[in-house]
């Protein structure tokens, strides 16, 4: 008997992504599912539209927008299977997505988190994640995003984070470490979650055989640089390092980490853009002012350590290359200008 799996896709205003996302749900080969839908108080006409056509979805209504986070937590809440898979509502699944998922949990036990393959809905030849790895700058490197896929990225593969895009865990482990730290609302929760199963002793990895294609930045980024999005990026890029690093790490990463936050915050100043440049500095002095917060946000994720920094560094920490330090300012200066 397959074991059932929770499928959680989180809505806000998305009833344009989900014409596209639910139907390929249901094509897929893997029968054993149930498909959640958690809204976040949409006003767009999500909730009649999934009511009406698929009256088989089980329909989470939030009575207020309960973030990334908030809102899958519910989903998981309200979750039968033993499995969970939490899946971007701008995402379309190919038929034989979910089974090697399962697969890879069922016989390894030592896999914590699996990740699908995830390529541009558009450009189906072209990544869009394999997966993320920790870097010595306290970035967190997205490997291979935008290249062709060549034939690569084909074997199971150990990474650090897993995008919360198409991101594959039990049920019982995701309610053991305690599920999405709702402090981040968005952004950098995935990485925080991957990270306490890296600790917990359980492997992340990437699952190739497993696709999926996403319509990137189509429910976040439409509007960039917003002091939505900028508040929530520069906060939790700190906070993520403040919670999980520990103090050897923490003392020679996190000084350098601030330093290129408060650089490019300030880069929004010179860009004429003083919205942006307030909402930068207020996620990152948010850091500063809930110290004894993440102090204790700090105990609870640093209790019952089985694999220390250094043994999951050794495993999934990588160099930036060169290209990187190519692109950045490049990619950077144009979103700063970006009207």
């Amino acid at each position: 008997m397959e074991p059932l799996v929770s499928i959680v896709v989180l809505n806000l205003n998305g009833k344009k992504h989900l014409k596209d996302c639910l139907p390929s749900l249901q094509r897929q080969n893997y029968k054993n599912i149930e498909i959640i839908v958690v809204d976040n108080n949409s006003t767009d006409g999500s909730l009649e539209f999934v009511k009406n056509t698929y009256p088989k979805v089980k329909l989470i209504a939030s009575k207020k927008n309960l973030g990334f986070t908030g809102g899958n937590n519910l989903g998981a809440q309200k979750a039968v299977g033993k499995y969970l898979l939490f899946l971007n509502n701008d995402i379309r699944v190919d038929k034989n997505f979910l089974l090697p998922l399962v697969e890879a949990l069922e016989k390894d036990e030592s896999i914590g988190i699996a990740q699908s393959k995830i390529l541009l809905w558009d450009r189906p030849e072209t990544i869009d994640s394999v997966g993320c790895y920790f870097t010595f700058l306290g970035a967190f490197w997205h490997e291979a995003y935008g290249e062709k896929d060549k034939g690569k990225y084909v074997r199971q593969r150990e990474i650090f984070g897993a995008t919360g895009a198409a991101l594959f865990i039990s049920k019982t482990l995701f309610q053991k470490i305690g599920g999405f730290d709702e402090t981040y609302f968005i952004y950098f929760e995935d990485v925080d979650l991957s990270w306490r199963v890296w600790r917990r002793g359980r492997r992340v990895v990437l699952v190739p055989q497993s696709m999926v294609y996403h319509k990137h930045g189509a429910t976040t980024s439409k509007n960039l640089p917003s002091s939505f999005w900028v508040f929530h990026t520069f906060k939790n890029s700190l906070y993520v390092l403040l919670k999980n690093l520990n103090i050897g790490y923490l003392f020679f990463i996190f000084p350098l980490s601030l330093f290129l936050s408060l650089g490019g915050g300030f880069l929004f100043l010179l860009r004429l853009k003083p919205a942006s440049f307030l909402a930068a500095y207020r996620g990152i002095f948010w850091n500063i002012s809930n110290f004894f917060f993440i102090l204790k946000q700090r105990q609870k994720a640093r209790k019952e350590i089985i694999f220390s920094d250094s043994q999951v560094f050794s495993k999934v920490a990588k160099k930036l290359p060169l290209s990187y330090f190519i692109s950045w300012p490049k990619d950077y200066l144009k979103l700063w200008g970006k009207d």
